[in-house]
């Protein structure tokens, strides 16, 4: 009986630079996502109190067994956004952390990386000038953590 054997591709480790520019992708994506859920917070609150206004206001008495089901509801959903919020946090400091120690590791390389980013966010920016308040924030972080990165150790060879 033969046996059929895979040959998959073993995937290749990625350069400290590679690493670096997908985890800076990662964390703007992961900032993104924080703010947004944020803003769905701040408007699904907004939302409830219009919602029990007009149920309230628009009936003769206050209906107890609806109004706390629906804040029974809204504590649920309440929760379940503020998990989401806080495993984007996690996440976001576990991506931030890394950063920072491919920093100490690799300084020239994140350095070159951060460089990179800087170029093409910079490129980006005078390509898309409505949207330059945020890039200018991204290129400002960058710069300060290039700023934090140790000196180049010469290595020996």
């Amino acid at each position: 009986m033969s046996t059929a054997i895979s040959l998959a591709e073993v995937p290749r480790p990625l350069s400290v630079e590679s690493e670096v520019l997908k985890a800076i992708d990662a964390r703007q994506k992961l900032l993104a996502a924080i703010e947004s859920e944020k803003q769905k917070r701040e408007s699904d609150e907004v939302e409830f109190a219009k919602g029990l206004a007009r149920d309230i206001g628009g009936s003769p008495t206050v209906n107890v067994d609806l109004i706390t089901q629906k804040e029974a509801a809204r504590k649920v959903a309440n929760d379940r956004a503020n998990q989401r919020s806080e495993a984007l946090e996690t996440v976001l400091g576990i991506i931030n952390k890394r950063i920072e120690q491919l920093g100490v590791d690799s300084p020239d390389e994140v350095s070159a990386a951060f460089s990179k980013q800087v170029e093409s966010l910079e490129k980006t920016l005078s390509e898309k000038e409505e949207d330059g308040k945020e890039i200018e924030g991204q290129i400002k972080m960058l710069k300060a953590e290039m700023r934090k990165l140790p000196k180049s150790r010469k290595r020996k060879r």
